[in-house]
């Protein structure tokens, strides 16, 4: 399958972000950026447009700060750093 050049997918992810932005704040545009880095496996301006437009993440979290903690954990996992989630870091 052809996905396109970097080029062509870093001009159609720039143009969403354009238009996202002028409509929404940037919490509402970063939450769901960060979202689709985690969630999408195919097509990313594809994924992150429908993210942007239904504030996929909106939902799953009561706050800005409740998302970002969320995120710190994620990427410790990711790193190999569970035990200092459970110390509370």
């Amino acid at each position: 399958m052809y996905l396109g050049s970097r080029t062509e997918l870093r001009k159609t992810v720039q143009s969403v972000l354009e238009a996202f932005d002028r409509k929404q704040d940037f919490d509402h545009v970063k939450r769901n950026i960060l979202y689709s880095n985690a969630k999408a496996d195919k097509s990313y301006a594809g994924f992150l447009n429908n993210a942007l437009k239904g504030d996929w993440e909106h939902d799953r979290f009561y706050s800005q700060s409740a998302y970002e903690k969320f995120m710190r954990k994620k990427q410790m996992m990711e790193n190999g750093h569970e035990n200092l989630i459970a110390a509370g870091y």
